[in-house]
């Protein structure tokens, strides 16, 4: 029994350092970035070229900072009730919420919260390859096999969410399945779509050298590249993080079993932040020169009217959406 109750007191530990106090500072980090980004998109809305792809980005993110702040605030409901109120439970209060069928409807409504902020973050990422691949004839074949990977992500985000309204099933065997498995599915999106996305980038890059030779222009292409590559990187190696905890047998150790809880319990926050991380740098023109798009021949970003200003590969790079 001690040994029982030493092992929830980790999965605890894990619970209120990894959902608690990591998720508000990220949170935290969230809200300001989205401040940042809120003030720049609405002084953008004064652009008509801009208004259409600036007001659809800012109640976008407006969407997915509300889900974090009230899945945030669900979340300290539930640690009330499990560690303050009910903390002399035996096994403490993880053990109090995960085998008690006491706690309120709305506190499993948290990880709905949490389902549609992946949901959005991941959807998001399918947007942009679209966006890039739009002008070429593979853009459906490119797009075809991460979209599909986002249905099954939904589907197995729903079916994790609902766990929640029966804490009983949470450690059953088919339950422990699914969240590698959406692990997985989230990997595969990331990696195919940086990999598409940044491929034709390059490939464009390649054809502007090819016919303009190394300007300053192409060199532009490698710091979106950079830019690209740094906004994914962080929802990356948490994942494979993720996985690598999962290969290595969590259930067999408690450890290792509370290091999976703090790496999935942040990852939604962590996703957050990758994200408006990159809606901060573009609706503040980093990574570029404020004349990007007069000079830059590329793709065009945000699906406007094509307009050409000088002679181009392909239409004149806006980058307002990625």
């Amino acid at each position: 029994m001690s040994q029982i109750s030493s092992t929830y007191k980790l999965l605890g530990g894990a619970d209120l350092i990894g959902t608690g106090f990591v998720n508000s500072a990220l949170y935290g980090i969230s809200f300001v970035l989205y401040c940042f980004s809120a003030r720049l998109l609405y002084q953008q809305l004064e652009d008509p070229y801009q208004r259409r792809r600036s007001l659809i980005t800012l109640i976008h993110a407006s969407i997915v900072i509300a889900c974090g702040f009230c899945a945030l605030a669900l979340d300290a409901w539930r640690y009330k009730i499990s560690y303050v109120d009910h903390g002399d439970y035996p096994g403490g209060g993880y053990r109090y919420q995960s085998i008690a069928q006491g706690l309120p409807m709305g506190i499993a409504s948290s990880s709905l919260l949490f389902a549609a902020m992946d949901c959005f973050t991941q959807g998001i990422q399918i947007w942009r390859l679209w966006v890039v691949w739009n002008m070429s004839r593979y853009a459906t074949l490119m797009v075809l096999l991460p979209s599909l990977a986002l249905l099954g992500f939904i589907g197995l985000e729903i079916a994790i969410a609902t766990f929640d309204f029966h804490p009983e099933l949470v450690h059953t065997d088919f339950a422990l399945t699914l969240i590698p498995a959406a692990n997985a599915l989230s990997f595969f999106i990331t990696i195919s779509v940086a990999i598409a996305i940044i491929g034709r980038i390059a490939m464009i890059r390649r054809q502007h050298i090819k016919i303009m030779g190394d300007s300053d222009n192409s060199r532009q292409y490698t710091t979106i590249i950079t830019m690209l590559i740094e906004s994914f990187a962080l929802d990356s190696i948490w994942l494979t993080v993720a996985i690598i905890f999962t290969a290595l047998n969590h259930r067999r150790s408690p450890a290792l079993f509370a290091g999976r809880q703090f790496i999935t319990g942040t990852l939604s926050y962590i996703r957050l932040v990758s994200y408006l991380l990159v809606i901060y740098r573009v609706s503040a023109n980093r990574g570029w020169e404020k004349d990007t798009e007069r000079h830059l021949t590329s793709i065009q970003w945000n699906h406007g009217t094509q307009k050409t200003t000088e002679t181009a590969v392909e239409e004149p790079v806006t980058m307002s959406t990625v």
